[in-house]
């Protein structure tokens, strides 16, 4: 890379570094670019020369700013659950750095939609989700779940639900399990061997295990763990329209 190269590039990191920093000062500083940069510069080198690397950091800067609009209507929809007396409190603004940071990065809006409600979840219900301790824990589990992965485990929710499983410690059968995978193929577009595999995938995120039931004739249990429950309960509940305009601090 000529010296030329090296300072447009610079100059490029420091532009877009620079708007994210008035999006959100809490942001490293393009972390993920910056990487990429470190790893693969000789990409980043191929785009200079194809005249492209203008429109990866156009394409970027508009994914975080559609991403910080959403945020911010959500903001102003929860304004009267976030009286300055939770604003100013350290582990609000500790939490809500987290969450401006994911939901910058995030690849789409639902899952902003997703780490705001978490965040709502601390606020409005100090007892199920403690903010200082437990909002990054969540939402890092959430960041590595895609969009599918969240409509996956929420069917299965439902599933179990019809049928009385709530966290039975040794469930003997599984008789929906053939109607919810067929399902989730349908809806996905997927083959059920696909949908099984993204199955045995959410079991290293710690929302899903299979495990072998104890009993006279064994068999092959598999659902959501009680984290995964939370989680995704959480995440699909609009909070903001099933409680009281209370918080609990």
């Amino acid at each position: 890379m000529t010296e030329a190269k090296k300072k447009d590039y610079s100059d490029a990191l420091e532009l877009v570094s620079t708007a994210l920093g008035i999006i959100n000062p809490y942001l490293p500083i393009l972390g993920a670019v910056i990487k990429v940069g470190a790893k693969e510069q000789s990409k980043i080198e191929k785009a200079f020369e194809e005249g492209l690397y203008s429109s990866l950091k156009q394409h970027l800067s508009n994914r975080v700013w559609k991403n910080m609009q959403t945020l911010a209507t959500h903001l102003i929809e929860a304004d009267g659950y976030l009286p300055p007396e939770i604003v100013q409190k350290d582990k609000f603004m500790q939490a809500f750095a987290t969450c401006t940071e994911l939901a910058a990065k995030a690849e789409n809006t639902k899952k902003v939609m997703y780490l705001f409600r978490l965040l709502m979840v601390g606020v409005i219900d100090e007892d199920a989700l403690n903010m200082e301790r437990d909002y990054d824990f969540y939402a890092q589990i959430l960041v590595n779940l895609s969009i599918t992965d969240v409509h996956i485990l929420g069917r299965l929710m439902e599933f179990e639900e019809k049928a009385k499983l709530l966290s039975s410690p040794n469930p003997q059968t599984q008789p929906y399990w053939d109607q919810f995978l067929s399902t989730i193929s349908t809806e996905l577009s997927l083959t059920q061997e696909e949908v099984s595999n993204r199955l045995i995938r959410l079991g290293t995120t710690g929302t899903f295990e299979i495990f072998t039931s104890q009993g006279l004739r064994p068999s092959t249990v598999q659902r959501l763990t009680p984290l995964g429950r939370r989680l995704i309960t959480w995440v699909e509940t609009d909070y903001l329209k099933n409680s009281s305009n209370t918080a609990a601090y």
